[in-house]
């Protein structure tokens, strides 16, 4: 698992406690933290920017549920797969998303 899925799993999944002390085969040691498989629920908003950087698309409310780290096979890497729902914006009068241009400067 790259370094930077430790962000992306602390996120979107529920931490159980960190672990210190693991012993590799080669006497390595290693630490970090053990997750619960169940699925959690995030609500978020979320901002697409277009390859261009010119224009990009604002969710108000998304909420994502993570229903598990997957391994297709033993040639893929772990990943960690979600479903996302776009929701109406709880905040009366701003819309649900916004289309956005880049402004000048």
């Amino acid at each position: 698992i790259p370094s930077a899925a430790v962000e992306l799993l602390d996120f979107f999944m529920d931490k159980a406690k960190d672990v210190t002390g693991v012993k590799g085969q080669e006497g390595d040691t290693y630490a970090g933290s053990s997750y619960y498989i169940a699925p959690k629920e995030v609500i978020c908003s979320v901002l697409v920017e277009s390859a261009s950087k010119k224009t990009a698309v604002v969710f108000g409310k998304v909420k994502f549920v993570v229903p598990g780290v997957t391994i297709e096979n033993a040639s893929t890497p772990l990943y960690v797969a979600f479903n996302a729902d776009i929701l109406a914006n709880a905040k009366e009068g701003e819309g649900d998303f916004a289309v956005l241009k880049a402004a000048t400067a």
